[in-house]
Order: structure tokens, then C-alpha cells, then sequence
């Protein structure tokens, strides 16, 4: 009779014991360490969580970890066929997969539609409406692209109608660009001169690009700044009553002219 007191005793100890172990989940998730003196543990790994819950020695391997999208372009909408799985996200990844073109940050679900041929929102629904004597050209060695309008307009109303469509007045870098540019204009608006993005407006004989960057300093017999490119017409800037803005001729150099007459104008995206 004692030895089943006894036997029955032993019996209802592993019992208790059994029914008061914590289950699988309960113990990964309170247990910062759970592969530590513990007999239980998640068959496999089913969460990012900074645990090796299935205690292989390896943390976080999980069998189908979040899908990560390249976003090349930096306009938080990532390329759907450019992905990675793993539990944190790579340098340049993010979690949304929906961008139609991943080398345009202007093109993406949601963006505005803009005059620039491209399909801003992602939609073919979405028709591309240019102002009236506006056309777009991509300069084909390296796809920068224009704005040529022949539209008469002052200085300021050339730069606001620029940026309405997400560009910049011109910027002249080169021979090459300065060549590109006027013949364009040849073609899409005609022979005339054509406002470019260079003004002193803001501090006398210090020429800048509408990006800020400073390229002439000086009248006519003023130098470079910068080592940036320079096409003045011979004896201009010349400031003659109070020329401040910068326009192209149609020789393909440079003059300085008021802000307040009206010209055809370039614009740019850079």
C-alpha cells in the first residue's frame, strides 16, 4: 500500500508540473532568451523579432521574412521588380513595391501630372496638358530634359511658369549644352532670343544660375567663377540701364537685357 502512496504522488507531481509549463509562444515572447535552459521553443522562426525562437543558433532566419523594394530614385515608392527578403530593410529598400518607373522621383503613383513627357502618376488615364507654345525635348547623349516655350513672358513669369512644371530656366554647363539648346530652339520655337536662367538681380555683376550657383563675376571684362562655363557676346554684361537677367541670342551667345522685357524661354530640369 505504500508503494502505490507513493507511485500515486509521483504521478500528480509530473502532472502538475506538465500542465504548468508554459507553452511554446508564452515562452518566446517573455523570455528574452528562450534557447536558455529551456525545453521549449518554436519549431521555426515565424517573426522578425531580434530571437532565435527556434533555437538553431541563427536569429531571425524566418521561413517567409518582409518583402523590401529598391527605391533607386529616393521618392518613397519602390520598383516592383527589384526586391529583397529579409527582416530589416537594405540601404535604399522600403516596404511599398508600386512605382512604374523607379529612375524618374517625379514619377509615382499619386504625383502630380506635369508638362514633361513623362507619366508623372502612373496612370494612362492621366492626360499631360502643356501650356499653349510649349514643347518637351530629351537631349538624346543624356536624357536631360527640356522645356522650350513660345510663350513671351518677363524674366519672373518665365521662372514661375518653369517651376509649375517642375523645371528650372536653363542652365548652360558646356559648349555642348549651349549648341543643344539654341539649335533646339531653332526647331521648336524659332530663330528668336530666348530668356536663360542667369541673373544678377540679387548682388550687382555676381551672375548665378537659378540653382544659386555663381558663374561670372563682373561687366564684360569681369571672369569666370567656379570654372563654369561663360558664352557673353563681346562687351556684354554690360549693364546698360540696368540689365540683370541673361538671355541667349540667336549667334548662341550671351546678353544681358531687363528683367522686364518679354522673351521666349528654356527651361530645364536639373
Amino acid at each position: 500500500m505504500r508503494c502505490l502512496a507513493a507511485f500515486a504522488l509521483v504521478l500528480v507531481s509530473a502532472c502538475a508540473k506538465a500542465d504548468s509549463a508554459p507553452t511554446a509562444d508564452a515562452a518566446d515572447t517573455t523570455d528574452a532568451s528562450p534557447c536558455t535552459g529551456q525545453p521549449w521553443h518554436e519549431p521555426v522562426e515565424v517573426t522578425c523579432d531580434g530571437l532565435d525562437n527556434d533555437c538553431d543558433g541563427t536569429t531571425d532566419n524566418v521561413t517567409v521574412p518582409p518583402v523590401w523594394y529598391a527605391d533607386a530614385d529616393g521618392d518613397s515608392h519602390g520598383d516592383p521588380g527589384v526586391r529583397v527578403l529579409t527582416c530589416d530593410a537594405p540601404t535604399g529598400h522600403i516596404a511599398s513595391g508600386d512605382d512604374c518607373d523607379d529612375t524618374q522621383p517625379l514619377v509615382h503613383p499619386g504625383a502630380a501630372e506635369v508638362c514633361d513627357g513623362l507619366d508623372n502618376d502612373c496612370s494612362s488615364a492621366t492626360s499631360e496638358v502643356c501650356s499653349s507654345g510649349c514643347v518637351v525635348r530629351v537631349r538624346s547623349d543624356d536624357n536631360r530634359r527640356y522645356l522650350f516655350c513660345a510663350i513671351a513672358a518677363t524674366f519672373t513669369a518665365a521662372q514661375g511658369r518653369c517651376v509649375a512644371e517642375q523645371f528650372r530656366l536653363a542652365r548652360m554647363d558646356d559648349q555642348a549644352e549651349n549648341t543643344y539648346v539654341r539649335t533646339t530652339t531653332n526647331t521648336a520655337v524659332g530663330a528668336v532670343n530666348v530668356w536663360l536662367g542667369g541673373t544678377d538681380v540679387g548682388v550687382e555683376n555676381a551672375w548665378r544660375w537659378d540653382d544659386g550657383a555663381q558663374f561670372w563675376q563682373g561687366g564684360s571684362g569681369g571672369t569666370p567663377v567656379g570654372g563654369l562655363y561663360e558664352n557673353w557676346d563681346s562687351g556684354e554684361p554690360n549693364n546698360d540701364a540696368n540689365e540683370d537677367c541673361a538671355e541667349l541670342r540667336t549667334t548662341s551667345l550671351w546678353n544681358d537685357v531687363a528683367c522686364s522685357v518679354t522673351r521666349a524661354f528654356v527651361c530645364e530640369r536639373y
